[in-house]
């Protein structure tokens, strides 16, 4: 199930213009200042998988080059779950842990269910791509890691600042 996961995961995202490497796909910006970043996470408990959702900002580890990192090293992360919840809010979603122990047929509706509600999460984040739109339209649900919230918008400004 994990291959047939990874393959319709690909389709779907190359389609939206994701790039792949590893069990990582991205979308950067067209000044590589920031990435929309979905990972997959195979679960260490049970049968299934958790997806990772989150934005990584390069410059913010002295990067002159992009490089895809792992969601622990995203400045912004959290689960599928926490973004349907606070960010898009519906009651169809597929829970958090996406599991392989159910029919066939089941596993195809949840990946189905899970394409449409990433549609409506990447219909919001993909204007994030745009860091004047992500500052102005920061969720305040939203945890920064590594950084005070403020912190991370003053170094995210003041990186527009450089770039313009």
């Amino acid at each position: 199930m994990r291959e047939k996961t990874l393959k319709i995961l690909s389709v779907y995202l190359k389609a939206k213009g994701f790039k792949k490497k590893g069990q990582v796909w991205y979308l950067l910006n067209l000044k590589g200042s920031v990435a929309l970043m979905i990972e997959y996470q195979g679960s260490y408990h049970s049968s299934g998988f958790y997806l990772n959702i989150g934005l990584y900002f390069p410059k913010l580890n002295n990067e002159e080059k992009f490089v895809v990192h792992k969601g622990y090293d995203w400045q912004i992360e959290g689960r599928y779950k926490t973004y349907m919840d606070k960010l898009v809010g519906t009651d169809k979603y597929v829970g958090d842990l996406i599991s392989f122990e159910v029919s066939e047929e089941e596993f195809f509706n949840e990946m189905e269910q899970l394409k449409e509600n990433l549609d409506k999460i990447l219909e919001i984040m993909m204007k994030w791509l745009d860091v004047d739109y992500f500052v102005a339209n920061m969720p305040k649900f939203m945890p920064v890691k590594f950084y005070h919230r403020e912190d991370f918008i003053s170094l995210i400004k003041k990186d527009i600042d450089a770039t313009l």
